[in-house]
C-alpha cells in the first residue's frame, strides 16, 4: 500500500517534513533544532571564563534566541550577545538582561576609576571630556578631535567592571578649514 503525503507536509523546496509512516515529523524536526540550538548556546555561556551563566534564561523559538535574566556587569551582557551571534541557526536574539552592581560608594570609585582611565590614555588624556556617574551610568561629555577618540572614551569606561551603561554624549568637532 502506498502512503500518500498531502501537499501541506512538502518543505519550501518539496521536500516532505513529516513522514508519519516513517516516524519522522515535522514536529520532531523543529524540536531537534530548537534544542541544538538552545544548548549550544548554555554550553557556550557556561564555558566563558568570565561569566556566571546561572542567572541566564536561554529560550528558543523560530531561530529567535530571548536571553533573560542578570549579568554583573555591562561587558559580560556584550560578551552574552556575542556568544548567542556565534551560534549557528541563530536568526534574532532578544536580549532582556538586567545589569546588576554591588551596592557600594561605587559612583565615587567608578569616577576615580574613569579619571585614570583617560589620564594614562595615550590620546585621551590632552582632551577635554568630562564623565557623569549616577547610579553607575555613566555619561560622557565634551568635544574631541577625532571620532577614533569618541570610540576609545566609550571603550575605556565600557570596559569598566561596575559601569551599568554609558551614554556618550560626545560630539567630535571637524577642524575649520
Amino acid at each position: 500500500m502506498t502512503k500518500i503525503i498531502a501537499a501541506q507536509d512538502f518543505g519550501r523546496f518539496g521536500c516532505p517534513l513529516s513522514v508519519p509512516s516513517l516516524g519522522i515529523t515535522k514536529w520532531d524536526s523543529v524540536m531537534n533544532t530548537i534544542n541544538k540550538i538552545r544548548d549550544e548556546v548554555v554550553e557556550r555561556l557556561q564555558s566563558e571564563p568570565d561569566l556566571d551563566a546561572k542567572d541566564i534564561i536561554v529560550d528558543v523559538a523560530q531561530g529567535v534566541v530571548t536571553l533573560s535574566g542578570y549579568v554583573h556587569s555591562l561587558a559580560q551582557k556584550k560578551t552574552v550577545e556575542r556568544v548567542a551571534k556565534d551560534v549557528s541557526g541563530v536568526k534574532a536574539i532578544a536580549l532582556n538582561l538586567h545589569v546588576l552592581c554591588p551596592l557600594y560608594d561605587s559612583d565615587t570609585e567608578i569616577a576615580v576609576e574613569i579619571a585614570d582611565q583617560f589620564a594614562w590614555h595615550p590620546t585621551l588624556c590632552a582632551e577635554p571630556i568630562r564623565a557623569i556617574v549616577d547610579n553607575a551610568w555613566v555619561t560622557l561629555e565634551g568635544e574631541v578631535k577625532e571620532q577614533c577618540h569618541k570610540v576609545a572614551a566609550f571603550n575605556a569606561v565600557n570596559g569598566i567592571k561596575k559601569v551599568k551603561g554609558v551614554f556618550n554624549r560626545i560630539t567630535v568637532c571637524l577642524p575649520r578649514t
